[in-house]
């Protein structure tokens, strides 16, 4: 499946679904063909797609590497790229994320992967959409794999629970007389609150459609009209029968979530677990956070033919290379206890790489992007490194060179690229203590 930037999920359901009824195990998409962003999509855009391919069902992501690195007629740095510049995005070494950020992404889409390779794929609800697109249709009905067994459809395989039938839609009266005898045989069909339309082809007619429609009605579905929450969750759930293992992955795209922890405070609290238990927390004067400041920026600036460092203002517009951010932070804090730390940094639109004491840290969590820093920690001074790769507004500075077989990053019009995007390290940098409170025996 190629996708240049998935809409919606209901985008790439609309193709797995019907796969995963036939059991088509591997279903692969292409990543990051984005039109009119080269050299500008950023890695936390990159990632939204992945997740969003992963729970519309795929399971094998292709990412696009730069087909052609050496000299080519007409054309300068960063070197040949296939259909000019109209799409995103070619990864090689001509990046400066590709050794500073890119392989944490990959190392992350990998283990999705895996994860969504494992067992069988298995779906509460199916969607039956026709006319518009279908998620299952009356040819998906006519397959082998559709049926039903102890009010289970298609069992071997997503084993839905339900069908939800949407006031939206236009029916078949084919499709009709499947649904029906799904029903029959224990399936729970959902209507919505509104009838479907009829859609009439070959000897069928609009009548006998509507009529079989209130059929299907008389046989007591339920009909719902809307289920709301407080954000857009998405998940995928697999069963595997040879490990006895069931794998869940959940992506919510909106800033809805929820975040368990104990902050500093001089009275007692309490914590409610999961099996209901409630935990008292003594009070315990923990240390504040603080903003690390006083940063010094050491930028690398990538130039067309060859690297150079030079030393640049933190506002380098124009710049395209690495930025290494360096602060130091006394440990410990002197303003309360502390058996540890976070180190927190404000949402990454791009990329970035941390190291406390020069030993790398963990990957980032783009969105929330924090790490114990805690084994990094001595007393005294601590140096701490962000590394911030950046590219595209270089690029566009110099656009009217930029170019491929004779073909300008200006576009064939000549029109103004682009705006630049916000580069280096945005927003605070906290260092937040915390201490240890042993919940049991």
């Amino acid at each position: 499946m190629a996708a240049l930037k998935l809409p919606d999920i209901d985008v790439s359901r609309q193709f797995t679904s019907p796969a995963n009824l036939t059991d088509k195990r591997v279903i692969s998409s292409e990543m990051g063909a984005v039109p009119l962003t080269a050299y500008r999509l950023t890695h936390s855009e990159l990632l939204s797609l992945v997740n969003l391919a992963a729970v519309g069902g795929v399971n094998q992501m292709v990412f696009h590497g730069q087909t052609y690195s050496g000299n080519y007629y007409v054309t300068s740095w960063p070197r040949y790229r296939a259909f000019f510049y109209q799409f995103s995005e070619m990864y090689s070494d001509k990046q400066p994320s590709w050794d500073h950020g890119f392989g944490d992404l990959l190392n992350y889409t990998a283990r999705v992967q895996y994860l969504q390779l494992s067992g069988v794929s298995r779906t509460d609800v199916a969607i039956y959409i026709r006319y518009i697109y279908s998620y299952l249709s009356p040819e998906n009905f006519a397959l082998p794999e559709a049926r039903v067994h102890n009010g289970i459809f298609a069992p071997d395989g997503p084993a839905y629970r339900a069908l939800l039938i949407t006031g939206d839609n236009n029916m078949t009266l084919s499709g009709l007389y499947y649904i029906q005898k799904y029903a029959l045989g224990g399936l729970t069909v959902i209507l919505s609150v509104e009838d479907p339309g009829a859609y009439t082809h070959g000897n069928s007619d609009k009548s006998a459609t509507q009529r079989a429609i209130q059929t299907l009605k008389s046989r007591n579905v339920p009909s719902v009209s809307a289920v709301q929450s407080n954000g857009t969750w998405y998940s995928t759930w697999r069963e595997n029968s040879e490990t006895g293992t069931d794998d869940a992955f959940v992506f919510c795209e909106t800033n809805a979530g929820a975040i368990a922890h104990i902050s500093a405070s001089r009275v007692s609290q309490s914590l409610v677990l999961s099996n209901g238990d409630r935990k008292h927390l003594p009070s315990a004067e923990v240390a504040s956070s603080n903003m690390l400041s006083d940063w010094i920026l050491t930028a690398e600036h990538w130039e067309a033919q060859t690297p150079i460092s030079l030393t640049l203002d933190p506002g380098r517009w124009n710049s395209s290379g690495l930025g290494y951010h360096t602060t130091q932070l006394t440990w410990p804090p002197t303003n309360g206890s502390a058996d540890g730390a976070y180190l927190v940094l404000s949402p990454i639109s791009h990329t970035a790489r941390r190291y406390a004491k020069g030993k790398q840290l963990s990957p980032l969590d783009l969105t929330a992007p924090r790490a114990d820093i805690t084994a990094y920690l001595q007393k005294g001074s601590n140096d701490v490194s962000v590394v911030v790769p950046t590219t595209w507004n270089y690029a566009r500075s110099i656009a009217g060179d930029v170019e491929t077989v004779t073909v300008s990053l200006l576009g064939e019009n000549g029109s103004d690229p682009p705006g630049p995007i916000q580069n280096d390290l945005i927003g605070d940098v906290k260092l937040v203590p915390y201490v240890k409170y042993q919940l049991g025996s």
